[in-house]
């Protein structure tokens, strides 16, 4: 092996070493550190095209509202889903308001900052994951899963 290769070789050895180990484990070891709330139906007529105003109130709240992500790159696409990323320790509520259906309410409690390996962030506390009604169920005060 020449010089120039061992050195690299060893270079690259000695990076994957010192990275932490980030693989399936985190999602056994790590709790949710983001709020999601998403529509249940990608690319359907139920998607959250309809949304008039997103409000985030409490202390763990970034201080403007997340982007839409959409179901296809680019603006073509419907309006899905939003990850809410905590600043703080506390509480987010985040209340959606929609032209076709009665306003929504999700709020998710934040744990201490943790940084450990893949796992850095302000855990979730509480539920993180929330479904949007279609418009033509019930609105309100979200859930995880499929209870609504």
């Amino acid at each position: 092996m020449k010089p120039i290769a061992l050195v690299l070789a060893v270079a690259f050895v000695g990076a994957a070493v010192a990275l932490p180990a980030c693989g399936a484990s985190c999602v056994a070891k790590c709790r949710d550190t983001t709020m999601v709330i998403a529509s249940h139906a990608y690319g359907g007529a139920d998607n959250l095209d309809d949304l008039t105003a997103i409000t985030l109130e409490g202390n763990a709240c970034p201080a403007e509202p997340p982007a839409c992500r959409r179901d296809v790159v680019g603006s073509e696409g419907h309006c899905v889903e939003f990850k809410i990323i905590p600043l703080h320790a506390g509480t987010c509520r985040a209340t959606l308001t929609f032209s076709k259906r009665p306003a929504f309410v999700a709020e998710t409690t934040f744990g201490d900052y943790i940084d450990a390996e893949c796992c850095a962030g302000f855990p979730a506390t509480s539920t993180s994951f929330f479904w949007v009604p279609t418009p033509n169920q019930d609105g309100g005060t979200g859930s995880d899963g499929d209870t609504l």
